[in-house]
Parts: C-alpha cells; structure tokens; sequence
C-alpha cells in the first residue's frame, strides 16, 4: 500500500474499525481495478465510487457518512493538502487551558469537530448537548477555513459549579465591517457568510465575538451541561 492508499485508510479509520476498513478498501480496489501499492491520484474517483456501498451500509449516520465522501474527495485533488496517515499525523497540542486545533485544511474542521464532542462526552454532557457542541466547532471552524484560510481553535474544560465546554475560535483574517448586521440575519451573502456564526450562537449558552476588519476575528462560546 503506497501513501496515497495510506490517506484513504487513515480516513476510513476515523469512522470504521480498522477490519473494516482494511476489507473495504481492499474489497472496492479490487472491484476497481486498482491496485492500492501503486494507487494514483487519478484513479481515487472510480476506487472512492466502489467504496461508496460499504460505507451506506456502515456509515448509517448521514453526517459521519459526508464527512467521510468529503475527506476522500480531497485527497484524489492534486494540489489539496495531503491528509495524514496516522504515522505522520500530528496530534492536537495539548496546553494547560486545553487542546488547539491548528485550522489549514478540510480535515482540520472534522478534527475540530470531533475533539469537542469527545470532551463533550467527557464531561458527561447528554448526546443532544455533545451534538450541539459538535456542531457549533464545526460551524466556527469551517468560518475560519472558509473566509480567513487558517486560525485556530481552542477547546477545553469548565470546572466549577456549572460544568462546562468553552471553544475560542481565532483567525487573522479580513475581519468583519458590521458584525451586528450579520448577527441579526438581515444581511444575505450568496456564500452564506453570518448563517454559521448565527446558527452558533443559537446553539451555546454563551457567546462573544471580538471582531475588527483587517485585523482578523476571534468567537467565544461556551456550553454548560444541561
């Protein structure tokens, strides 16, 4: 199996034992026609189509199963940043205040994701919270990867009388030139710009947004178990 097959089964590992993986990739390289130990990246569409079955049949949540397609169709993109295999993948920085999660890539907002629901589960908070939470790192994450490129986000724990998850998300990116006006809803972007951002705040207990146009953007939330 050569890297570029080593980015598939990295991916598929996140969501499927690894059994399954294995046997799935193998199953769909052979119904395509590929081999995994020479696979190119041109060849990833017809071996991503095989695997398409499997993973309907194991990925029965439709998120999961997105996230997923999406991760695999990054890496048949030539010039798309390579999605780690788990040799070389690098783990979130662990810090004092919590876990950071650098943003430069589609798979960072699926790690981002899943970090802050795994510390959502954690901390005891019921499924419907831990979803919430998942959402809202999801939405706050793909902000920064879709509007300023790169920037962070910060996850951790609320000790304490009231429980709690806090994320702050950071970027250096153009900023935003009416923040109230996005907030309130009344303004509309083809690129759906303010939606997230607004989705989010209905999500958390908590909400700040510390943002200046040209000097990038920073969004606190916190969630506290209900």
């Amino acid at each position: 199996m050569n890297e570029i097959a080593g980015e598939i089964l990295a991916i598929l590992r996140r969501y499927l034992s690894e059994p399954t993986s294995r046997s799935l990739l193998t199953s769909a390289a052979r119904r395509a026609n590929v081999r995994l130990e020479v696979l190119v990246r041109s060849e990833i569409p017809q071996l991503v189509q095989q695997l398409g079955p499997g993973l309907n049949i194991f990925l029965q949540e439709p998120e999961k199963l997105q996230n997923c397609k999406s991760l695999l169709a990054l890496v048949a993109v030539e010039n798309a940043p390579s999605i780690p295999t788990e040799s070389q993948q690098q783990p979130s920085e662990g810090r004092a205040d919590g876990i950071s999660v650098p943003i430069r890539a589609e798979h960072d907002v699926v790690r981002a994701r899943t970090l802050g629901k795994d510390m959502a589960k954690q901390l005891g908070f019921s499924e419907v919270v831990q979803t919430k939470v998942a959402t809202a790192v999801s939405e706050l994450a793909r902000n920064i990867f879709q509007y300023a490129g790169t920037g962070e986000i910060r996850i951790r724990r609320i000790e304490g009388k009231r429980r709690g998850i806090e994320v702050v998300a950071r970027d250096q990116g153009p900023g935003i030139s009416d923040p109230a006006l996005i907030l309130s809803g009344a303004y509309r972007s083809k690129w759906g710009m303010g939606a997230g951002l607004r989705g989010t705040k209905r999500l958390v207990d908590e909400f700040e947004l510390d943002t200046h146009p040209g000097l990038g953007t920073t969004v606190r939330i916190r969630k506290y178990a209900e």
